[in-house]
């Protein structure tokens, strides 16, 4: 998953520059474009890492949830959307 957030992180750079990530990055080179932003991307990555923070899906996958029922004995989607919601300071309170 964490390289699938870098190229997506990476991508965005790349169109925030104002770039088409997938042009070639140079006539002699076929690698596309966002492939330059993997470094920044990576970086901003380890940052947030570094102070405690982690990028999660909004939907849980299956082995995430099976781990959550594992520890919980079920329920763990509703576990795991409680706390998304917390994180983003929405309550039912």
């Amino acid at each position: 998953m964490r390289d699938k957030l870098i190229e997506v992180m990476a991508k965005a750079l790349c169109r925030h520059e104002g770039h088409n990530p997938y042009g070639a990055s140079s006539w002699f080179n076929d690698a596309k474009l966002w492939e330059e932003w993997t470094d920044p991307a990576t970086a901003a990555l380890a940052a947030l890492e570094a102070e405690g923070c982690r990028v999660v899906p909004v939907e849980p996958s299956e082995a995430m949830l099976d781990a959550g029922d594992y520890v919980w004995d079920g329920g763990s989607y509703l576990v795991w959307q409680t706390m998304l919601a917390a994180a983003q300071g929405k309550t039912d309170e």
